[in-house]
């Protein structure tokens, strides 16, 4: 009955990341965020990924998780984003920001974009 309610009443507002830090080994959770069409309030459907890997390590993993939420069900991305790529690092704390840039601009990160805007070009 309670997924029957999530899956009826939930209302895409915004992918968030949730984490304390990511100099410390704690979980990141991948969330969507939305709202209860009924009484409003703030539902998050997610998933945790594991504490044991550096912020280096989770990385693609974030990375996918994220980009997955937004496509899996079609939602538009922010006014004024124009890419996943552009709207990845403002999912982060302020001061990640610049890791999540410069990790983009590296190899793994550019090889995940590829595969993203490949994906893309295919289902058009």
């Amino acid at each position: 009955m309670e997924i029957d309610h999530f899956i009826q009443n939930f209302e895409f507002l915004r992918v968030e990341l949730e984490y304390a830090s990511l100099d410390t080994r704690e979980p990141v959770r991948v969330c969507r965020i939305g709202r209860c069409r009924v009484c409003g309030g703030r539902m998050c459907s997610g998933s945790t990924l594991p504490s044991e890997k550096t912020a280096r390590g989770l990385m693609p993993t974030i990375f996918l998780f994220a980009g997955l939420a937004f496509r899996q069900f079609g939602y538009s991305l922010p006014a004024g984003t124009d890419s996943f790529q552009a709207l990845f690092p403002t999912l982060f704390h302020k001061e990640d920001q610049a890791f999540a840039k410069q990790w983009l601009s590296e190899p793994e990160g550019q090889k995940l974009i590829e595969l993203f805007r490949d994906d893309e070009s295919e289902a058009q």
